[in-house]
């Protein structure tokens, strides 16, 4: 009896102590699912940023992401920096995944990875890119577990998401440089209009907010930089940056403080299709407006314009730049025109004469022949 009793008492026992074991078992599971819910729920990527709102979700419509696909990709021949290069490959990869092209959207991802990995070799062009690293890295994490969360549960991407930096353990400069990465990646998608551009300027306003030292943050915001802030030194002095300055400076008549900036850039970064192309674009508006010395700027223009095609014969946008210099320049890239921008290269080109902002605007879709609600 005493023995019955005895393995009673133990089978009590263990089945006591194999309950409360499940009961901490399915304690820790559920507590191990909030975590990463609340993980998952912390990211930022193009994935959450709602880049275009207005053009609703339902992906098997793939014609309204096709013309942003086309620019973007043709735009990606001519970024300026790995900064740009990354922002391009996150907002292609979102694109393909509205588009339900979920392998050619990780290729993208893949490619943003491969820029992050040789930023540190890619010298002064990287610099926007190096000193927001840790928040690039975060937002291509983010992206890979937005993306593979359309198919994969979040107990199995654990390991990814523990992973990847929470934007509160982040330093002011990385929040910063996420709130330029998302920023940058409206920049690009600025055919939406007012409130999209709204969206943009709040964005960088966070980031300048948080770094008010990093002048691409105030570029972002449309705002020109002051008299010191113009020379451009150091950390400032960005392809993008020269660039864009210059050419507030062309749009404000001041011709001299326009060319300094520009041959510095080309001096600096003589490989750079965007610095080529751009100030081909530029020296080609000044020969037409009849500045002195316009032989000169036509030789510049020339030159700029061939190397860019040179560097980057596959471009629909530098072949119209050199259409621009040289009317009679042609190249079967330019029967792509239409398609990829929605207007012909004579019309790319006539609108191109019109302002110095024009070829701005055409990269990051404001300036844009594809008939777009606007909102």
């Amino acid at each position: 009896m005493a023995s019955g009793a005895a393995g009673a008492a133990g089978a009590f026992l263990a089945a006591t102590m194999a309950a409360l074991n499940s009961n901490s078992a399915s304690a820790r599971a559920a507590g191990d699912k909030a975590f990463l819910e609340q993980l998952y729920k912390e990211l930022e990527s193009p994935f959450v940023w709602g880049l275009l709102p207005s053009l609703g979700s339902h992906r098997s419509d793939s014609s309204r992401w096709d013309c942003h696909i086309r620019r973007l990709a043709d735009v990606l021949q001519v970024a300026d920096s790995p900064w740009t290069r990354v922002v391009l490959h996150l907002n292609l990869s979102w694109l393909f995944f509205k588009r339900g092209d979920n392998r050619t959207s990780r290729s993208h991802l893949a490619e943003a990875d491969a820029v992050l990995g040789m930023a540190q070799w890619s010298g002064a062009e990287a610099g926007l890119l190096l000193r927001g690293e840790e928040a690039a890295r975060h937002a291509l994490g983010a992206a890979w577990a937005h993306l593979a969360h359309v198919c994969t549960p979040l107990a199995d991407m654990q390991p990814e998401l523990v992973d990847i930096t929470p934007v509160r353990r982040l330093g002011p400069g990385q929040r910063a440089a996420l709130y330029g990465l998302q920023a940058s990646c409206l920049y690009f998608l600025c055919v939406q209009g007012e409130k999209m551009g709204k969206k943009m300027v709040s964005a960088a306003r966070k980031a300048s907010g948080l770094q008010p030292e990093e002048g691409e943050w105030l570029l972002l915001m449309g705002k020109r930089p002051d008299a010191a802030a113009a020379g451009l030194e150091g950390d400032a002095m960005t392809p993008h940056a020269a660039v864009y300055t210059a050419t507030r400076h062309v749009y404000c008549g001041e011709w001299l403080a326009a060319r300094v900036l520009l041959r510095r850039a080309l001096d600096l970064w003589p490989a750079n299709v965007y610095v080529q192309a751009y100030v081909a674009y530029l020296y080609a508006g000044w020969v037409q407006e009849q500045l002195p010395p316009a032989a000169a700027h036509e030789r510049v223009a020339e030159r700029c314009s061939v190397e860019a095609v040179r560097l980057a014969p596959g471009c629909v946008l530098v072949h119209a730049v050199r259409r621009l210099v040289r009317p009679e320049h042609n190249s079967p890239c330019l029967s792509r025109c239409s398609k990829v921008y929605g207007m012909g290269v004579d019309e790319m080109v006539t609108k191109m004469r019109g302002s110095c902002f024009v070829l701005e605007g055409i990269m990051c879709g404001f300036v844009s022949g594809h008939k777009e609600k606007r909102v």
